[in-house]
């Protein structure tokens, strides 16, 4: 019966835990996807593995259409361009104020900002890229 009771409240405490870090989850991703501009998490090949809403609004708006794909596909347009970012996210280095034009969901094309930051490691995301729109 006490070997039972310990285990119980064990249990509790990790139920308790895991609550408490999805509540920070979600008033972290709430925080993330307020923000005015948008931010994607790359892989090392490109390929988008997380965004906030800002982000996907100036994507086409649609997450399971975006996610997986590389950014060159979903946002960047300018192909001399996506190929020097891919090789800034390829071999880790930043880039800043990286002007591209983008084709917008509605057919109309839009100016926009890059920023691009390596990240440490954490499995599959490497980069991660934020947004701010010119025009």
């Amino acid at each position: 019966a006490d070997e039972l009771i310990a285990k119980l409240r064990i249990g509790e405490r990790v139920l308790a835990r895991e609550d408490e870090l999805s509540r920070i989850n979600r008033e972290w991703r709430a925080m993330v996807d307020a923000v005015p501009f948008g931010i994607a998490c790359l892989s090392a090949d490109g390929s988008i593995r997380r965004a906030n809403r800002p982000f996907f609004s100036l994507c086409g708006g649609e997450p399971e259409r975006i996610l997986g794909r590389k950014i060159g596909q979903s946002l960047v347009c300018d192909v001399p361009r996506y190929k020097g970012l891919l090789e800034c996210i390829r071999v880790s280095m930043p880039f800043n104020d990286v002007e591209v034009e983008i084709s917008c969901s509605d057919g109309s094309r839009r100016l926009i900002s890059l920023w691009g930051r390596p990240v440490p490691s954490t499995n599959d995301i490497v980069y991660e890229v934020v947004t701010g729109i010119i025009s």
